[in-house]
């Protein structure tokens, strides 16, 4: 009887710490009911690590990076819960920043960056519960503003101002409820 116990502690115990690592590698992670806690690595065929992935109860939670193949920096987003919360960046294969946005609880909250594959600002988005709030812009790649438009409840409220590429006014369009006026 008691080698039949000692039998199945030892079985039970080794079938709630196994991991698999077809996909991704584990590492310090514990799988119970087929749900990782810990990092979990994932590779391109190459060999080449394409993301880092901090889960928890088997979702997503804490910081998580992500590469491209050539082993360059693609994003880092934060995750509670599954959900992204905090500052989410991504970047272009060269290195250069293509976005930055907050979010919390997936959905965008506070002013969202976007860029040129050069790195020059190309829009700035302001987000109150996901929708577009207050002034919104767009550049030209010269660092020119191309689009200026403020929003409110998520749809254009004022005066949308269209740029040319040396920064003088070509038109103006009045908005009000997402609703051009006169």
């Amino acid at each position: 009887m008691k080698k039949l116990f000692l039998a199945l502690a030892i079985l039970t115990f080794v079938s709630c710490t196994s991991t698999d690592t077809n996909q991704s590698d584990s590492k310090n992670s514990l799988k119970i009911n087929n749900e990782y806690t810990g990092e979990v690595l994932k590779h391109y065929s190459n060999g080449n690590v394409s993301s880092k992935e901090n889960i928890k109860d088997g979702i997503k939670d804490g910081l998580n990076i992500y590469f491209y193949e050539n082993g360059n920096l693609k994003a880092k987003e934060n995750f509670k819960l599954a959900k992204k919360n905090g500052l989410s960046t991504y970047f272009y294969e060269n290195g250069k920043f293509k976005e930055k946005t907050q979010y919390i609880n997936d959905i965008k909250e506070g002013p969202e960056f976007l860029y040129y594959e050069n790195g020059n600002l190309k829009e700035v988005h302001n987000f109150k519960n996901g929708n577009l709030e207050g002034l919104n812009t767009q550049f030209y790649d010269n660092g020119r503003v191309k689009v200026e438009v403020d929003f409110k409840n998520g749809l254009k409220d004022g005066i949308l101002v269209f740029y040319n590429e040396k920064g003088e006014i070509l038109t103006k369009v009045n908005y009000k409820d997402g609703k051009r006026t006169k």
